[in-house]
């Protein structure tokens, strides 16, 4: 129940946005990928059981796109390790 009122706490406060922003806006040249990972993390937490969470998530534009950014890179570096371990 604790992690419900830390999360419920986050929401209120409006400590998602600077998290969103973090994610969306962030300069992935100074991103390691540790800080984007807790931050996604964190937001994923939030939308469990919380539908306005994923609402604002899933209508903010920049976000999804980095979103599947960040997933786009993760397969080709898995892909590439693949294609490493064969040769």
């Amino acid at each position: 129940m604790q992690h419900e009122q830390i999360k419920t706490e986050l929401i209120n406060q409006g400590g998602l946005e600077p998290l969103i922003s973090f994610v969306a806006d962030g300069d992935p040249n100074k991103q390691c990928e540790k800080q984007l990972e807790d931050a996604l993390k964190i937001l994923w937490s939030c939308v469990i059981n919380n539908p306005q969470v994923l609402n604002t998530l899933e209508q903010d534009t920049k976000f999804i796109i980095r979103v599947n950014q960040l997933f786009d890179n993760v397969k080709n570096n898995e892909n590439n390790l693949l294609l490493l371990k064969k040769n």
